[in-house]
């Protein structure tokens, strides 16, 4: 694990001294060039959100549009747009699921 932190904080330095130099080189920003950089910058480590609509935890909405959820994750009051960290696909609406 240590060496994939390591190998992601190299590439990030290395990303930004090829930036800082290219800049050196020309400080006029087009777009073109904003792009080129952009797109050499190393993609987020991000997770799909599951919102409350999909969760598997919804157990039902209520008439006033809340969300009741089986597991408790402290969330107040959450609405079908809403999401926590805990949620997952159902596995019977095609959903994505590992």
């Amino acid at each position: 694990m240590e060496n994939v932190v390591t190998e992601e904080f190299i590439s990030r330095t290395e990303a930004l001294e090829d930036f800082e130099s290219c800049n050196a080189e020309n400080p006029n920003w087009t777009p073109k060039r904003v792009k080129t950089l952009l797109l050499r910058q190393p993609a987020a480590d991000v997770a799909e959100v599951v919102r409350c609509k999909d969760c598997k935890h919804k157990v039902r909405t209520d008439a006033n549009g809340i969300v009741i959820c089986s597991e408790e994750h402290g969330m107040y009051c959450p609405t079908e747009s809403d999401s926590c960290s805990y949620g997952e696909y159902q596995t019977n609406t095609g959903g994505v699921t590992e």
